[in-house]
């Protein structure tokens, strides 16, 4: 297959330029001792973090250009936007200090050079090649448990890979467990148990391949039998290499 991309060259112009990364979340190391003050920590959704510069200002329900815009007027050096709840966080960081971490469906920029004059260049087309990965789900249980599936199919033998299970703490959500089928000492199995949410992580141990085949990533769970939890909102990332990312939920 053959890649081709056309760059245009705008006129110089006056910019702001920023580096920014997707599904990333800012904490710093706790050795600072930055930490919110307690009536700031209130007011941000649980899956922020627990640190964050305490410098940082919350604005509510704006859009991503609104979040941009306030982040430009503040002249602060970073922002992280979380299309969950329309939030805006902008605060001064040093890059060199900052942690990034997963947090779906958040965005995070930090300023790289003030105001400058460069010319632009634009990739006018872009093309990646498909992913070698296929995934289904299945979801098992009563009101008492549950166990969600992904099985994944991967056509090549893979170098890479990580994936993300995120699941809100609902109908009395405890005792999380997972497993795959995956072989022995090839993947690492992390769960973080947080205040809202428990996450998921599965990742690929270096020096280790997966062979060509259908695997199954399972995620388990005891509920307090009020009733049948739903899953629309249990949600999963996987990232193979520099393939495109696949997202999906139960």
């Amino acid at each position: 297959m053959i890649y081709l991309s056309v760059l245009l060259v705008i006129p110089t112009v006056i910019s702001t330029s920023l580096n920014c990364y997707s599904n990333a979340g800012v904490t710093l190391p706790s050795n600072t001792g930055d930490v919110l003050p307690s009536n700031t920590r209130d007011v941000l959704p649980s899956n922020t973090g627990d640190v964050l510069p305490s410098n940082v200002v919350l604005q509510s329900n704006l859009t991503l250009e609104s979040c941009q815009c306030f982040f430009i007027q503040q002249n602060t050096s970073c922002f992280q936007y979380d299309t969950n709840t329309n939030s805006c966080y902008t605060f001064n960081i040093n890059f060199l200090q900052a942690i990034l971490r997963i947090q779906l469906n958040s965005l995070v920029c930090f300023i790289n050079n003030t105001s400058t004059l460069y010319p632009v260049t634009i990739p006018a087309t872009t093309s990646l090649p498909p992913s070698p990965i296929s995934t289904s789900i299945s979801i098992t249980g009563n009101n008492y448990y549950q166990i969600e599936t992904i099985f994944l199919n991967n056509s090549i033998s893979l170098t890479t890979l990580l994936v993300v299970i995120t699941v809100p703490k609902t109908f009395g959500l405890s005792g999380p467990s997972s497993y795959t089928n995956f072989w022995s000492n090839t993947v690492t199995n992390n769960i973080t148990d947080m205040n809202a949410t428990v996450i998921y992580r599965f990742q690929l141990i270096d020096q280790n391949t997966i062979v060509p085949g259908t695997w199954g990533i399972n995620v388990q769970f005891n509920l307090n039998g009020a009733g049948r939890r739903p899953t629309s909102n249990d949600t999963y990332s996987i990232q193979v290499g520099s393939y495109p990312e696949i997202y999906g939920h139960f």
